[in-house]
């Protein structure tokens, strides 16, 4: 959906958007209830909506993975709980993505949870997604027409 939003020029924030998401997380998760009890469903659900930050916090700790101070399991859990508390569309009922995160919101929460090298790494990787999207924003514009 993200792509297709994308694609039409529609920004990952927009309304519209979130209200689609939302309606196939709950086909979703409908379909998911019927086949297992309430609790694992909405655990299934909850893991599901944040693979997103999963995902960037695994990029994180393969960073500091080689370090004195490699991420623990807690910390991944809590890092990815502090990123989709941040992000926006999570909050609309979407899925906990990093190109939607209150950056300032996270940075101060994980400053709390991580030492400094684990800070450092998770600035870095931060910093290189704000970089690729703004990329692919410029890269997707139409070009400037000539007068």
């Amino acid at each position: 959906m993200q792509a297709t939003a994308l694609a039409k020029g529609l920004p990952l924030s927009d309304p519209g958007l979130a209200a689609l998401e939302k309606q196939a997380r709950d086909q979703l998760y409908t379909t998911v209830a019927s086949e297992v009890t309430e609790p694992a469903a909405q655990q299934l659900i909850r893991l599901d909506r944040m693979q997103g930050v999963q995902d960037f916090v695994g990029d994180v700790g393969n960073i500091v993975a080689v370090s004195s101070v490699p991420l623990t399991s807690q910390q991944g859990a809590q890092l990815a709980q502090i990123l989709a508390n941040a992000s926006v569309s999570y909050h609309n009922g979407g899925d906990a993505d990093p190109n939607t995160i209150n950056w300032d919101i996270a940075n101060e929460q994980a400053a709390a949870l991580l030492s400094g090298p684990q800070f450092q790494a998770f600035n870095y990787e931060a910093t290189s997604l704000r970089w690729h999207d703004l990329l692919q924003q410029f890269y997707s514009r139409p070009p400037a027409s000539s007068p």
